[in-house]
């Protein structure tokens, strides 16, 4: 079993070094990422291959002097943002893969990209086996939780966000609803 609080913790730590707009804006998180890291680029686009078993959801792929993040684009606001956090948290973790990733979806997801280039591909599929995932994960939605992020009101007009919320959120969350 994972120790929660201990992972938690790890994350506020560096979350502690960044800058979270408030209201929460992914772009103006992003360039805050970019500038805590000296300025290196960080490039967020949608994926043109929809996830599936084969294309993940999201993708980090860094080259030697940028970053690129790709995200799937048919979902809602707040899963691009807890997609596109978690492989921040990747970046900010410095993760690394053995995995490989399918070099035919390498061309279709960035075909202007030299694969000579290309220093690192970190995408799984199999999310939650391996401890870099759930901190990625943690990071990702600890960011959103200090943001104040809000789901759109066609998330929460039937109180479907509070009540997936309450049954599955943080414990922290739980207890300041009395739950």
């Amino acid at each position: 079993m994972r120790d929660l609080r201990r992972l938690r913790r790890a994350c506020e730590r560096r979350i502690d070094e960044l800058r979270i707009p408030r209201p929460f804006d992914l772009d103006a998180f992003i360039a805050s990422v970019q500038k805590q890291r000296g300025g290196r680029r960080i490039h967020v686009r949608p994926s043109p291959i929809p996830a599936s078993e084969v294309s993940p959801y999201g993708m980090w792929v860094a080259t030697h002097d940028a970053d690129f993040i790709v995200y799937e684009p048919e979902t809602t606001p707040l899963h691009r943002a807890q997609i596109v956090l978690h492989e921040v948290g990747h970046m900010i973790f410095d993760h690394h893969s053995d995995e490989v990733v399918d070099p035919r979806i390498l061309r279709v997801l960035f075909p202007d990209l030299d694969p000579a280039i290309v220093k690192l591909i970190l995408s799984r599929h199999d999310h939650h086996k391996r401890e870099d995932e759930f901190e990625a994960e943690m990071f990702a939605s600890v960011v959103l939780e200090r943001a104040g992020y809000e789901p759109g009101p066609v998330l929460t007009e039937d109180g479907l966000m509070d009540r997936i919320g309450d049954a599955l959120g943080h414990p922290m969350r739980r207890r300041e609803r009395g739950i």
